[in-house]
């Protein structure tokens, strides 16, 4: 059944995306013609437009994980890890199977990673701030499912939800400002930290991409990788099967941090962590992505073309990031406009262009997409307003040649995920 309206959501996009593209093609069989109006006077003229569609043949073969979805570090700080293993949360995501889950964001750039099994000082805020021994009950409950064979499952107390839901709320604001100001805090991820989101995504599953911080630099503003080494020898002794990523939105390196990573270091950079995976044996054919540039205006493309020339062969798919609108915007009306919707066709080609310049046969990913950056808007991009983006973004994305397609976000802080803090899920 999941599979069955998969397809039809696709197809539905799919007939969306050739429905408004813009001007139509003479090549295409498409006929217009004037209907007769009422002469009454203020009655406007109308116009039939008649589609012929052809089915005999498909225009692209979809990879069965086109549709995939994408969590943000920011559940470490506001936490909402702690409730990944949520019976609800899992069945939800198992729907959405097979799919990536993309770990990444923002900040990717700020993530440290210990190999500590349990330490309040580096879980982070979350339902510890009101129960005293949630703690305590957090190490029973992970000792508890250590000990249990396949799937980590919980159910969680409604007094437990209720609180991490008003403190969540409370960290939400930091975490807009935050997103607002282009200024992050650091982010640690333990062990125990790691296992919750793997098991996550393996319950569901899900294949996970894990992004690395590339910001952990060296004097000489080369990447420094022990941490990043550290996780994925941690991470090889469990066993977990896992794909890396570098880095988010490079191009935008210099407005957060005050400095800038060029095209050929990072290319350098993306070479030494193939290395390491190689060195890493459980990780010697792992999977890497990149190099996840944000919207293809002048500075991203001519860092993806660098990229590309430099090192563009280490990545198994080329990853970028399109969002439609910023959080100015107030009005649905604003969510209709087909100069809107035309801007994702305008973008891939550029993409497009540059990757088949260097490496034609590279795949290329839609690494992370929305329908508002800086955390959405409040009762629009969190409503069916934003669906006719969704749609639009499968549609066009299938027609181009877009390999895989990275919603963000399955549940996250803001209002652009498809979850809410119910465990419900959106439009």
């Amino acid at each position: 059944m999941p599979g069955r309206f998969f397809s039809q959501m696709v197809g539905l996009a799919v007939w969306w995306a050739f429905l408004f593209q813009s001007p139509i093609s003479s090549a295409n069989p498409t006929y217009r013609r004037h209907v007769a109006a009422d002469k009454r006077q203020n009655f406007l003229e109308r116009t039939l437009i008649l589609l012929d569609v052809n089915t005999r043949s498909p225009v692209r073969a979809l990879n069965d994980n086109f549709l995939s979805l994408q969590v943000d570090p920011s559940i470490l700080k506001n936490g909402w890890l702690d409730f990944l293993s949520s019976k609800r949360l899992v069945t939800l995501a198992r729907r959405l199977s097979p799919a990536y889950l993309r770990f990444g964001g923002k900040r990717t750039d700020f993530l440290q990673f210990h190999n500590l099994k349990n330490l309040a000082k580096f879980r982070g805020p979350g339902p510890d701030y009101y129960l005293k021994n949630y703690e305590d009950d957090i190490v029973r409950s992970d000792i508890a499912q250590d000990k249990q064979k396949g799937c980590k499952l919980a159910s969680h107390p409604d007094m437990m939800l209720e609180l991490q839901r008003e403190k969540a709320a409370q960290m939400q604001q930091v975490l807009l400002k935050e997103q607002l100001s282009n200024h992050y805090s650091d982010v640690t991820i333990t062990a125990r930290s790691l296992d919750k989101l793997y098991n996550f995504a393996d319950c569901a599953g899900l294949h996970l991409i894990f992004g690395l911080n590339a910001l952990h630099r060296n004097p000489d503003n080369s990447w420094n990788a022990s941490s990043a080494l550290s996780l994925l020898k941690y991470s090889a002794g469990k066993k977990y099967n896992i794909s890396w990523e570098l880095g988010n939105e490079p191009n935008s390196y210099r407005t957060m941090v005050a400095h800038s990573v060029n095209s050929s270091r990072l290319a350098q950079d993306y070479i030494l962590l193939k290395t390491l995976l190689q060195s890493v044996r459980y990780y010697s054919r792992a999977n890497l992505y990149g190099p996840n540039i944000g919207r293809p205006r002048k500075n991203a493309i001519l860092l993806l073309d660098g990229f590309m020339k430099n090192g563009g062969s280490v990545v198994d798919a080329v990853t970028w990031q399109h969002f439609y609108i910023d959080r100015r915007v107030t009005k649905v009306e604003d969510f209709l406009k087909t100069r809107l919707l035309d801007t994702l066709t305008d973008q891939i080609t550029k993409v497009l262009k540059i990757v088949k310049m260097h490496a034609p046969e590279k795949r290329v990913w839609l690494g992370g997409v929305g329908p508002a950056w800086s955390g959405g808007i409040s009762n629009l991009s969190d409503t069916f307003a934003a669906g006719l983006l969704w749609l639009n973004t499968l549609g066009i994305s299938a027609v181009q040649g877009i390999d895989v397609v990275l919603r963000h976000s399955f549940f996250d802080y803001g209002y652009s995920h498809l979850v809410d803090q119910q465990f419900n899920p959106l439009p």
